[in-house]
């Protein structure tokens, strides 16, 4: 990570950092690129490739469609409603 590429980020992030907390987020990147690169040191030619570390068993429930509430009890709860849909505030001019 270097100026110009933390330079980006504080742009594409929309904040603005003061030139100390810059150094002190370059040096923390800093260290944890060194961190991961010893990674790259371990051996891993005898480990078998995997999706995630702990096995799981996905528990599934029959697939049984229902509808818990009517269209009518839902809109009645809505602050506002126009046809039969929700109103909402504008969220983009």
């Amino acid at each position: 990570m270097n100026k110009v590429a933390l330079a980006r980020l504080e742009q594409l992030n929309q904040i603005k950092l003061t030139d100390e907390q810059r150094e002190d987020v370059l040096s923390f990147l800093a260290k944890r690129e060194v961190d991961v690169s010893s990674l790259d040191q371990i051996d891993t030619s005898n480990v078998e490739p995997m999706v995630q570390v702990m096995p799981t068993v996905l528990s599934l429930r029959a697939d049984i469609s229902e509808q818990p509430f009517s269209r009518e009890e839902l809109l009645a709860q809505a602050p506002g409603t126009y046809a039969g849909y929700f109103c909402v505030p504008r969220v983009m001019d």
